[in-house]
């Protein structure tokens, strides 16, 4: 038993180092292909081409309660559903995905407020909200 809580907790260490080595290079945005509300961030994502910019974090495709998705992560980093959520808890204490973690290692949830942020940082690509709210 202590040998399979310490392999956890190391698997949790080099998790957490990975998350950090590519949190330094892009914005990170954890996702699942089974909600709409992070599909809504992905399809912003696509649509303003910051694929280059933002990694796309995923559960494993074997893991049936939040997962399903593809991920772009090896299974091996991404660790299992368990494993997975327990990195959005830390980031975010109510765990809802979809979840942005900035470079400093802040996190905006709630994809409307994902999808103004990224509309408003990255103006350079075409907007995706109206110039003006009420039409």
């Amino acid at each position: 038993v202590v040998a399979a809580v310490s392999m956890s907790a190391v698997a949790a260490l080099v998790y957490a180092k990975k998350l950090q080595r590519l949190a330094k290079k892009k914005l990170l945005l954890f996702t699942s292909h089974r909600s709409n509300f992070a599909a809504r961030v992905r399809y912003a994502v696509y649509a303003k081409g910051l694929e280059d910019v933002i990694e796309l974090i995923g559960p494993p495709a074997s893991e049936g309660a939040v997962g399903g998705g593809a991920t772009s992560l090896p299974a091996t980093m991404v660790g299992s559903d368990d494993t997975y959520m327990h990195r959005v808890r830390e980031l975010n204490k109510i765990g809802k995905i979809p979840l942005l973690v900035l470079e400093d290692g802040s996190s905006l949830p709630e994809s409307q407020i994902i999808v103004e942020y990224l509309d408003e940082r990255f103006a350079q690509s075409a907007s995706l909200l109206p110039a003006d709210p009420a039409a």
